[in-house]
């Protein structure tokens, strides 16, 4: 039977061997009813020119096969290009079979899959090599809907207003899986309602997957393993985590976050030798980093921006020690990667109190405005004592806070 042209740009497809012609990139294929694929052998294969394919929606319009080995989109040899699809329920359930064995033919292909349903599927199956893929409201039912990513894709996915429920307990592959040699150049975001089985994971993918700060954007996501919500399981995501330079993880329930703030705390008490007057030196401590995330210490008075540019502000408390009536100097300062330069930023200047018990000290209770640090720019504080050279400690407990603004 000849599928019914509804216009020049639409043909209705009302049986399965109506899929196995060669299809044009020039209609939209629009799928009445249910159209089982069991035991015909058919697949559909995306051509080099691309396929639009159409729906009523998940409840009324089905494709469905049963057999085993089998894959439902195939590409040609060479690879295939755009594929658009929205309202549609697509069953797979076959031992050994999947939903997609597809590539793209120039890397630089696009993937809009708009509300889908994908029941009762053995696997996803794998995608190779798109420059991107859109995907929402869609769900993920029963079985063992596993999606594999391989070879390089040049831009993004973003799986968004998503869910999935009822996974087989025995499934043992990530939702969202690294295959061979994957890459993503930009981010992969998800905010996915998702209850997982006994042992599958979220995401598998790790940094090397993901080379670039900032690209795992998991956000607004609800994670939990079989009803229960437990955000300390590393199973969930066990090969990068919330802290990764990769991640920026936000507003996930059960699920960590990725902290925007910085603790310095001083837990020894070091002298910063003074050895002339009004000249500033590197403040020598001993500190303890809480929540060290996307930050790093490249020596031991330094606190690096290994993230993505960022704003942030700097709060503190710092008590400097030295002799009463010294004038002293605290200043942040500022590695510039980008002209491999120092850069001052913010000078405060007090006199060192006398306080009983022989304790010359001056409190510095200081928030600071807006920092801007570009990726590997780092900050450090120096002090001067501009009276004379006598030595200044910075005190036990003595701290500072950078947050993200």
């Amino acid at each position: 039977m000849a599928e019914h042209v509804v216009s020049k740009a639409k043909k209705v497809i009302i049986e399965a061997s109506q899929l196995s012609w060669w299809l044009s990139s020039d209609f939209v294929y629009f799928l009445d009813g249910v159209i089982d694929l069991t035991w015909l052998w058919i697949s559909i294969e995306v051509p080099a020119w691309g396929l639009y394919l159409s729906w009523h929606n998940f409840d009324l319009s089905w494709l469905v096969c049963n057999d085993a080995n089998y894959t439902m989109f195939t590409s040609p040899v060479w690879g295939s290009w755009n594929l658009v699809w929205d309202n549609l329920q697509i069953e797979v359930s076959g031992s050994n079979s999947q939903v997609f064995d597809i590539s793209s033919l120039t890397w630089f292909e696009a993937l809009e899959l708009i509300a889908i349903n994908y029941n009762n599927c053995t696997s996803l199956g794998s995608i190779d090599s798109y420059r991107q893929l859109l995907e929402s409201w869609t769900g993920r039912f029963w079985w063992t809907p596993s999606l594999t990513f391989t070879w390089t894709w040049s831009w993004w996915a973003r799986i968004t207003t998503s869910i999935t429920r009822w996974l087989d307990n025995a499934m043992v592959d990530a939702i969202f899986r690294a295959g061979v040699w994957f890459t993503m150049q930009s981010r992969f975001l998800t905010d996915m309602n998702i209850d997982l089985g006994s042992t599958a994971p979220f995401i598998d993918f790790s940094d090397v997957n993901l080379p670039n700060p900032s690209t795992l954007q998991i956000q607004g996501a609800i994670v939990s393993r079989n009803g229960v919500f437990d955000p300390m399981d590393s199973t969930i995501s066990p090969n990068i985590d919330h802290t990764n330079t990769s991640s920026i993880w936000a507003g996930n329930k059960w699920l960590f976050n990725t902290t925007m703030w910085w603790l310095i705390n001083i837990d020894a008490e070091v002298t910063t030798n003074i050895t002339s007057s009004n000249t500033f030196v590197d403040l020598n401590w001993t500190f303890s980093a809480s929540n060290l995330q996307h930050f790093d210490s490249p020596s031991q008075w330094q606190l690096r921006n290994i993230w993505d540019p960022l704003e942030i502000s700097i709060s503190w408390q710092l008590i400097l020690e030295s002799n009463q009536n010294n004038d002293v100097s605290l200043k942040i300062v500022i590695w510039r990667d980008a002209t491999s330069m120092f850069e001052d930023w913010r000078i405060i200047t007090r006199t060192i109190n006398n306080l009983q018990w022989g304790r010359d000290v001056w409190y510095f209770n200081i928030s600071s405005n807006t920092v801007f640090l570009n990726q590997n720019d780092y900050i450090k504080l120096q002090v001067a004592n501009l009276t004379w050279s006598w030595n200044i400690t910075a005190e036990l407990d003595s701290f500072y806070v950078i947050e993200k603004r």
